[in-house]
């Protein structure tokens, strides 16, 4: 009964309209809902997976997005991260904490990169040795954006007058040092500030890896999962730069790292734990590399 009340409402809205000859009305765009935190949150964390799953480890560091990642962890769990409250138990909290481990690493760890460079990650060749001296701090840069504010007039107690440079600075940072100095592994030497590694590479991949290569980082996000921090910059008469610097990082527990070529070879990998998500071999054994195919 209820179709047939409005199929005839349909035709008596016709028969009305072209009586009338009214022009049809314009069709307005329908805003769509914007994403909650939760539901951009599920998106970067299931595309983080699937990304450590590839079996071509560059391209899934070409496609990675580790501040997208960062910034969304943020946008749920805030700038202090996954925090037990105040009338909740320990239980309660370690509960909930479990929960969200398994919504977030459930499915598998997550895939960062980063390449080399004179600040966060340094590879040093050793001809003579024919490997790689790689170092990095376990509180690892990821990623880095700036923006230029402009600039201002500012005046100090004393009457001095300046223009001052102002700008923001991000850091995307992923913490490993909660969990490298306790793995005891042949491939990889935590110390106090650097963490170290060698890596054999044949000289004609070397140039290329140095270059464009990436030091790929499997791992799964533990609580408190985020953490904001924001510090103001202090221009001064001799150094007139207002740097705003920012903050973002998660603790990252290590399963695996590794050293990928510009063809997707994996020039070398260390496995850290036990289990690791993105299926990788056994610690510190090297992979096919272009030139050991080559001479197959």
């Amino acid at each position: 009964m209820r179709k047939i009340a409005l199929c005839l409402s349909s035709v008596l809205l016709g028969t009305a309209a072209i009586g009338q000859h009214h022009p049809a009305p314009r069709k307005h765009a329908v805003a769509k809902p914007k994403p909650s935190p939760s539901e951009v949150l599920a998106a970067t964390t299931t595309r983080a997976q699937v990304l450590a799953r590839m079996s071509d480890a560059y391209q899934a560091c070409k496609l990675a997005d580790s501040a997208g990642l960062l910034w969304s962890l943020k946008s749920f769990f805030g700038e202090t991260g996954l925090t037990k409250g105040e009338f909740e138990t320990s239980a309660a909290f370690a509960e909930r904490v479990a929960k969200v481990d398994d919504i977030l690493n459930g499915h598998g760890g997550i895939v960062a990169c980063v390449r080399p460079d004179e600040a966060y990650f340094t590879l040093t060749y050793n001809a003579d040795a024919g490997s790689f001296h790689g170092e990095f701090n376990p509180d690892l840069v990821v990623g880095t954006t700036s923006k230029d504010l402009g600039t201002y007039r500012s005046e100090t107690a004393m009457g001095a007058k300046a223009t001052v440079d102002s700008e923001l600075v991000v850091n995307y940072k992923l913490d490993m040092s909660p969990w490298l100095p306790e793995d005891k592994v042949p491939c990889l030497h935590p110390g106090l500030i650097q963490t170290t590694f060698d890596a054999p590479v044949s000289a004609a991949e070397a140039p290329l890896v140095k270059r464009d290569g990436y030091l790929v980082i499997y791992g799964w996000i533990r609580s408190p999962f985020v953490s904001y921090e924001e510090r103001p910059g202090e221009p001064t008469l001799d150094y007139p730069i207002d740097t705003y610097r920012v903050s973002l990082s998660a603790p990252l527990q290590p399963t695996r790292l590794a050293l990928v070529a510009p063809d997707g070879a994996t020039v070398w990998q260390c496995t850290l734990v036990g289990h690791d998500p993105s299926g990788g071999n056994s610690s510190g054994q090297k992979s096919v590399s272009a030139s050991d195919r080559s001479a197959s």
